[in-house]
């Protein structure tokens, strides 16, 4: 099981996707295919946050 780290130079984009039964979720596209899902509530904080990071926080793409 974990912990999981992906380097941020991997990440290429980070988005907010439509969930399937928890409601909405944060997508992270990484180089490589390698691709991972969040589910949260609340995502705007925590996009914020990732932003200020320097990750590369899509708000306009939201599908995967």
């Amino acid at each position: 099981m974990g912990p999981w780290r992906v380097e941020r130079s991997e990440v290429t984009k980070i988005f907010r996707a439509p969930g399937l039964m928890m409601g909405d979720c944060i997508a992270v596209r990484c180089k490589h295919y390698l691709d991972w899902t969040i589910y949260a509530f609340g995502l705007e904080p925590i996009l914020l946050t990732l932003e200020e990071l320097g990750y590369p926080v899509d708000w306009i793409h939201s599908t995967p």
